[in-house]
């Protein structure tokens, strides 16, 4: 596991916003990190086995960031989400699944960011609040539409039913 530590940039004394990126692809990685370090704290996980379990737990991020491509299990990121949920945290898959249901499953049952673009990403990132701000912990729940979609949203809401 690798980390860094990035302030707010609002406030420098406060403490970062904690995002997990998880079985990234070198791309994904390399793209990913250098935009989220410019507003929150970075833990990289590059399976999500019990390495992921144990960055949760001392971590304690508030957004995940996995690539379905290279978790290659349905299993997995279920668990995952369900873990991350279960934490307040907010989840956001990219890639593909290799089961065609997954994205519905994810973005509906698990209210999961399925592919979102890097703008709707730092979005997400952005909305997370520092540590030391007050109030309940951010919204886990954040639905995002992909273009076409027959609901006809695209943005995400902290909304579980999308509305």
């Amino acid at each position: 596991m690798r980390s860094t530590d990035h302030r707010d940039p609002q406030r420098d004394d406060a403490p970062p916003r904690r995002v997990l990126l998880v079985a990234l692809s070198p791309i994904h990685l390399h793209t990913l990190r250098r935009m989220v370090e410019s507003m929150a704290e970075v833990q990289i996980v590059d399976n999500g086995d019990g390495a992921y379990d144990e960055a949760a737990t001392h971590f304690q991020p508030q957004a995940v960031v996995v690539d379905l491509t290279r978790l290659g299990s349905l299993r997995k990121a279920r668990d995952i989400a369900g873990h991350s949920l279960a934490r307040g945290a907010r989840i956001v898959f990219l890639g593909d699944a290799d089961d065609q249901g997954l994205e519905e499953s994810v973005s509906q049952e698990m209210g999961a960011l399925y592919n979102p673009s890097p703008d709707d990403l730092m979005e997400l990132v952005a909305s997370l609040p520092s540590r030391t701000q007050g109030g309940s912990p951010a919204a886990p729940f954040v639905t995002l539409s992909r273009p076409g979609h027959p609901d006809g949203r695209g943005a995400p809401t902290g909304d579980p039913t999308g509305h």
